[in-house]
């Protein structure tokens, strides 16, 4: 399986946002002729640049983790390719693959309530210290492609997400090194 970033996968993730704008202008068109007009514009003006603001960073990024970045697995051997630069492990190398995703994205629900709950990354760490990054960008569907992979059994695991869990809130791998 290859990952590498590409259009589909953005507008995949960009499409929650899009459906949040949508909203937003039916609720403008709904609201117009109220007397609460003014109010309601400015409650979902305020709900909509902080829901596009999150989007939007974590899209950058993504973006910038993982914009020269290839990665494929055949059937003994992780190979990696950034900037031009080629590196190739064997599967026993590879330590952990730490898969970071809401709640919604491990149980492969359609339902979700924050348009950037879509970005998820896979985490894979070396033996050697190195870190590979897969990002949603790549794959939209990552969580479940990186499971189908038989030769990683045993080395995937979730990190738990959400208001109550261990763990950021959103999934960033900038958020995740500080």
């Amino acid at each position: 399986m290859k990952y590498q970033i590409n259009r589909k996968s953005i507008f995949k993730s960009l499409i929650n946002f899009i459906i949040v704008l949508l909203g937003f202008l039916m609720a403008l068109v709904f609201f117009y002729k109220t007397n609460y007009v003014q109010h309601v514009l400015l409650i979902f003006a305020f709900y909509f640049s902080i829901q596009l603001t999150i989007t939007l960073l974590l899209l950058a990024d993504f973006y910038i983790k993982t914009k020269n970045t290839v990665v494929q697995f055949s059937k003994n051997k992780l190979n990696y390719q950034i900037n031009d630069v080629r590196y190739s492990f064997e599967i026993e190398e590879i330590e952990t693959i730490i898969i970071h995703c809401a709640p919604s994205i491990k149980r492969n629900s359609r339902v979700i309530f924050f348009p950037f709950e879509p970005f998820h990354y896979i985490l894979i760490n070396l033996n050697n210290g190195q870190k590979v990054y897969i990002t949603s960008l790549s794959d939209s569907n990552l969580n479940s492609s990186i499971k189908s992979i038989s030769i990683l059994k045993g080395k995937i695991f979730y990190l738990k997400r959400g208001f109550f869990n261990n763990g950021a809130w959103i999934n960033s791998p900038f958020l995740d090194a500080l």
